[in-house]
């Protein structure tokens, strides 16, 4: 069982602002591109700070892209649910 510390992640605006909640703003933000099928595309990598702009690229096809908050990249221990964006 995962328990979470007091970081949340948020989705709003049509530009894909990711609101970050928490006391510090450490780890690393990725965000994952997904196709229709579910398959992996491709991968973005944010520093973790209270609003991040999450360009989705317009050249990609993908449906969906998920949003995971990190405690490192070595660890891969997730400090928070993810979220899921539809395109």
């Amino acid at each position: 069982m995962v328990h979470f510390l007091d970081k949340k992640v948020t989705i709003s605006g049509l530009s894909k602002t990711v609101t970050l909640h928490g006391e510090s703003y450490d780890g690393i933000i990725i965000v994952a591109l997904y196709d229709n099928l579910g398959r992996f595309i491709d991968i973005e990598k944010y520093t973790p700070q209270e609003n991040i702009s999450v360009d989705l690229p317009a050249t990609l096809d993908y449906s969906t892209a998920k949003v995971i908050w990190w405690e490192s990249l070595s660890s891969l221990k997730p400090l928070c649910e993810s979220k899921t964006i539809s395109n």
